[in-house]
């Protein structure tokens, strides 16, 4: 196999491989089928190996000296089966996990004969078409070996800061393929006989605008798999090889019996999802979707992208990106109680992602973005499925979640402190994200991305002893948790000026959901707000400081607002104060039908504003107090406004019960006897095998006037988008809701087969 062809034959090719494995002097421990394990030595056991992993990236963190390791947890460490099945994972970036299966696969194809896996050697990789999903994210993996034959994996991954290439960073704003950008490396031998290889070590450095700290993080790599490997042969010491191996199995099956009990407990049916990118490049003002339809029969899960955009720019993920976003969608939500063994949990799940797409690129595409911008729009995909698929399930439906951190907003800095040391920083504030709301609860406020479990944004006090900043302000936004009877979680805001440097700042600023928000708000929530990059030009703010005052929103300083694109290079200089907007959580269930006293707490809190509380809420708020009558006549208006003028019918104070054989959809709507009903009021949506959607009102609203936070699209992109609710006809309950391009019609989002 050659290199370029990629990961996406692995599959195909690599049964057949492992017989001849041992032609080339490969010899592979295989599980003795016949080894017997005790319940007792299987749990310890299993949750040593687990242990193990965690240790490893414990000593990720102690020997990296990047924030991105130490504070944010944006790293991975595995343990993986002889042929690179991914049995135990840290909680860490999600994504890279998926990552080490198709490396590990195509270097036993690739590496075997030449130059050869022998015990104390690791391999370096950031191909993505091999398994990285982009080049920043690099892997070290090394084979552990006992009794001369090749026993596991164990593996590494770190996202670096500056990997080389044309910008600051490593992401090529400006890229059309990947000459444009950084070289990926495919699998070299980083590490021979316990030394690493000094020739590939400065190949490997020499690109980037941190060796030392390249250097650094490849020690912490390194340190992590020798600390892995050395518990790992503890282990097969006191309970023998074949037990070992024995265990690793029992955990992939379980969590493949697991899974597959789980999946036939929920309906037969189809989810459909559509999100979008925009800006493929800087200057661009396209917009892309990515189109998911999702079905699941019996025990298993088919994940189909047929009809996402074509590649362009450099919002691009090779094929393994895709699939490591799918997998990141299904761990958190459907198997958050299940233990994470990829290799066993992959095996109920198939995807098709046809080639040529931004999800499936093929070289020579840009893909120096594509964990933030492919790979992030195929996890919103499947999360946003994944979660309509458990709403139709009583108990399953409670850990579905709205959408929430529509992309990771990457801020790339390039600058020079006081002694003249240039540096490269990537900001973790992006973790800043709301989190979408629950069935049940309120989104987390500030809380990260769904693809980072362990997510954590650095100490203000660290990052300022770091790096030549000022920070003037880091906490919650108003008015960026997307409305619903559950309210998403409230997105944060960061801003801050140069301190102790004489020269500006270098910016690269890189996302997508900048021009559209998420749209994976559940049952009529509103979508949370979207990401705003913006820097405030010769303000005062260093006499403002002077004067003893920080000031804490932009928008009180003198000078001029520039609102950045999506995809920017910009300057920072003395007198200009950078700031930034971060998304914030999708809403779930009809704003109307949540608590006003709720909305008042929200209100005092400082997560909605008062005009804000009214318009998309209808609460009244008078005195400190909620108005109940003025509230009650406010809801009444707006849920006739919704009908076109015609008075509602009125509705249950609950919604009804879903009758035994039927399903319920969500809060709103079910299915029993072949036809959807409204559970508010009774009201016929049509039958089941066409698009409910057809049989609701729907209305529309401009994306700009769901948050005042929110930028105009037209500012952004060419494409008329637009924001849709949709109202039962009877009571005037807002259903569903959907973020789309004008030109389509509804998307036939919940398809069940009864």
């Amino acid at each position: 196999m050659s290199w370029v062809a990629g990961a996406e034959r692995y599959y195909a090719d690599f049964e057949p491989v492992v017989e001849t494995l041992a032609g080339h002097g490969l010899s592979l421990h295989r599980a003795d089928p016949s080894t017997k394990v005790d319940f007792i030595t299987d749990e310890v056991l299993s949750h040593r190996l687990w242990h193990v992993c965690d240790e490893a990236g414990v000593t990720i963190r102690h020997v990296s000296g990047s924030p991105v390791a130490t504070e944010a947890n944006d790293f991975m460490t595995v343990i993986a089966s002889e042929t690179g099945d991914v049995v135990f994972m840290t909680p860490n970036l999600l994504y890279q996990a998926a990552a080490f299966e198709p490396m590990i696969k195509w270097t036993l194809i690739n590496r075997a004969q030449s130059p050869g896996i022998d015990d104390g050697d690791m391999f370096l990789c950031n191909d993505p078409w091999v398994g990285a999903v982009h080049q920043n994210d690099v892997a070290v993996f090394a084979p552990v070996f006992h009794d001369g034959k090749l026993f596991c994996w164990v593996g590494a991954s770190i996202h670096e800061v500056d990997v080389g290439g044309p910008a600051p960073g490593s992401f090529s704003i400006t890229a059309r393929d990947v000459f444009e950008e950084v070289p990926p490396l495919p699998p070299v031998k980083i590490v021979k006989n316990f030394e690493i290889q000094s020739d590939i070590e400065d190949l490997y450095t020499r690109r980037s605008r941190q060796p030392l700290l390249l250097s650094l993080d490849l020690r912490a790599q390194i340190a992590a798999n020798n600390v892995a490997r050395s518990r790992i042969l503890e282990a097969i010491e006191k309970y023998g090889a074949d037990t070992v191996k024995a265990v690793m199995g029992r955990v992939m099956d379980r969590a493949e019996a697991q899974l597959r009990a789980r999946l036939r407990e929920l309906p037969d049916g189809v989810w459909r999802h559509v999100d979008f990118q925009e800006t493929a490049f800087a200057g661009d003002r396209g917009i892309y979707a990515g189109r998911l339809e999702l079905t699941k029969a019996g025990d298993h899960l088919h994940f189909d992208f047929t009809g996402s955009a074509a590649q362009v720019g450099l919002i691009n993920s090779a094929t393994s990106g895709t699939r490591a976003g799918v997998l990141a969608g299904i761990l958190p939500l459907l198997v958050g109680d299940i233990p994470w063994a990829l290799g066993g949990l992959q095996r109920c799940i198939a995807i098709t992602n046809p080639r040529g797409t931004m999800l499936n690129a093929e070289y020579p595409a840009a893909v120096s973005m594509g964990s933030i911008t492919g790979t992030w729009l195929a996890h919103n995909c499947a999360h946003a499925a994944i979660s309509k698929m458990m709403l139709c399930h009583p108990e399953h439906g409670r850990r579905a979640l709205s959408g929430g951190g529509g992309s990771w907003p990457a801020m790339q800095l390039f600058g020079w402190d006081k002694t003249g040391y240039a540096f490269v920083t990537q900001f973790q504030e992006a973790n800043l994200a709301g989190f979408g709301a629950r069935s049940f609860a309120d989104g987390v406020n500030t809380a990260g991305a769904y693809c980072i479990p362990s997510a954590r944004i650095p100490n203000v006090e660290a990052t300022e002893f770091t790096w030549p900043l000022l920070v003037l302000c880091r906490g919650e936004a108003i008015d960026t948790g997307g409305a619903g009877k559950w309210r998403g979680g409230a997105g944060g805001k960061f801003s801050f000026v140069l301190h102790k440097t004489n020269r500006n700042f270098t910016h690269v600023s890189a996302a997508f959901h900048v021009a559209v928000p998420n749209g994976g708000a559940l049952s009529g929530g509103l979508p949370g707000a979207s990401v705003v990059y913006s820097m405030q030009r010769d303000s005062d703010v260093l006499a403002r400081l002077a004067q003893g005052q920080i000031p804490q929103e932009i928008a009180s300083l003198s000078g001029t607002l520039d609102i950045l694109p999506p995809k920017s290079q910009t300057e920072q200089g003395r007198d200009d104060v950078y700031a930034i907007t971060f998304f914030g959580g999708g809403g779930y269930g009809d704003p109307l039908d949540r608590e006003p006293e709720s909305v008042l707490h929200d209100v005092a809190e400082g997560f909605v504003s008062r005009a804000e509380a009214a318009r998309l809420y209808g609460v009244v708020i008078e005195g400190g107090a909620v108005d109940r009558a003025a509230t009650q006549a406010r809801r009444t208006i707006i849920r006739a406004d919704r009908l076109g003028g015609k008075v509602p019918v009125a509705r249950r104070d609950t919604p009804a019960a879903v009758p035994e054989g039927g399903i319920g959809l969500n809060d709103y709507t079910m299915l029993a006897s072949r036809r959807l009903t409204c559970r508010c009021c009774g009201q016929d949506h049509g039958p089941a095998d066409e698009n409910y959607k057809l049989a609701l009102v729907m209305r529309t609203m401009p994306i700009a006037d769901l948050s005042p936070t929110m930028a105009d699209p037209a500012d952004f992109i060419d494409e008329p988008v637009e924001f849709r609710s949709f109202i039962c006809p009877g009571c005037g309950t807002q259903v569903e809701t959907e973020v789309a391009l004008a030109r389509e019609a509804p998307l036939w989002d919940v398809q069940l087969v009864h």
